[in-house]
């Protein structure tokens, strides 16, 4: 298939947007995918694999809309090099107030519509399709495992590790157990592989091995919830993600995911706090590049380019006080000042 033929994956959609199957144009040559706005994540992986490419960051879950992943957080374990989804963003085509197509990217004149376009729900138009910076990509990864004593010991070795040669970067705090970091290599192809993933053979790998072969795309989509229905039994996703829930939440009902993204400096209080108080077992750690490439956005003024840290967690609703319809939890308030909860 030459570079720049156009593929239609039949991707899964959001079931939400009630919409035809997405297309999706790849030119692995330039650096760049254009794809529907309503294309998941596994859809575009599927597309650019073939090219030897991938998206430079893919969120946590499989079936997050590229939409959905810009106008969010969008982090996956390669933001430590490239940033946020959106700030791979190299152009945005829209759909405006008065039906009119704009073509938006960083040097037109849209400009400004551009940059004001990310986290903006959607408030200044509906996105039609993007253009993605594109990533190399091989089959598979060398995993290697570091344990620490304490988490803070590995938040201090957090920026010397997102400052090596590896492609991808995060880390895992559970209550009670040392934390672990991983970093993963694309290799291809590999001397072996650890066999059939599940999150009790990824926990204990991460526990028990310091180095590890993995496909690459099993280890992208390790901490997705669907991923991981076969390993948790149950007849369908609804039980997988309970099981999912109460594993990560040590069995307390009612629970809400939540994000956090806050200097490097201020994730440690936060990280005892939440499991302290606010009844927090596990926590994902991803270290992301705030300005990490040229041009990329800085949302507000005080948010300086340099590393940050994303934490991910299930919270047990109990420990969250509703407040005007919104989900404000008042306990997480670090010592050393205000947080920031997104970038």
């Amino acid at each position: 298939m030459a570079i720049g033929d156009v593929l239609d994956p039949g991707c899964d959609t959001n079931p939400m947007a009630h919409a035809a199957p997405s297309w999706i144009e790849v030119n692995a040559g330039a650096g760049w995918v254009d794809v529907d706005a309503r294309c998941t994540a596994q859809a575009l992986i599927d597309a650019t694999r073939p090219f030897r490419a991938m998206p430079a960051v893919l969120p946590v879950a499989r079936g997050l809309t590229v939409a959905e992943a810009i106008d969010g957080v969008g982090v996956g374990s390669s933001a430590f090099r490239h940033g946020c989804m959106r700030d791979t963003v190299l152009a945005i085509e829209l759909e405006g107030p008065d039906g009119q197509a704009l073509h938006c990217t960083p040097g037109n004149e849209h400009a400004s519509l551009f940059r004001a376009f990310m986290q903006s729900s959607g408030s200044l138009g509906r996105v039609l399709r993007l253009r993605l910076r594109l990533a190399p990509f091989k089959r598979h990864v060398r995993v290697e495992h570091r344990r620490y004593d304490s988490v803070a010991g590995l938040l201090d070795d957090l920026p010397r590790q997102s400052a090596g040669d590896a492609d991808f970067v995060d880390a895992l705090a559970r209550a009670g157990r040392a934390p672990v970091l991983s970093t993963a290599t694309l290799v291809d192809p590999a001397p072996w592989l650890g066999g059939e993933r599940s999150l009790r053979t990824d926990l204990m790998a991460m526990a028990e091995r310091r180095l590890d072969y993995q496909d690459t795309t099993e280890y992208l989509w390790r901490w997705d919830p669907q991923q991981l229905r076969r390993a948790m039994g149950g007849s369908g996703p609804r039980a997988a993600l309970r099981r999912w829930m109460r594993h990560m939440a040590d069995d307390r009902p009612g629970l809400v995911w939540r994000e956090l993204c806050l200097s490097v400096s201020e994730a440690e209080d936060c990280l005892a706090m939440l499991m302290a108080a606010a009844h927090v077992s596990t926590v994902r750690i991803c270290p992301v590049r705030v300005g990490a490439e040229p041009g990329a956005r800085v949302m507000q003024a005080s948010r300086a380019p340099g590393l940050r840290v994303h934490l991910g967690f299930w919270q047990a609703m109990a420990a969250i006080a509703p407040q005007a319809g919104w989900v404000r939890a008042p306990w997480v308030q670090p010592r050393s000042g205000p947080l920031d909860q997104h970038l």
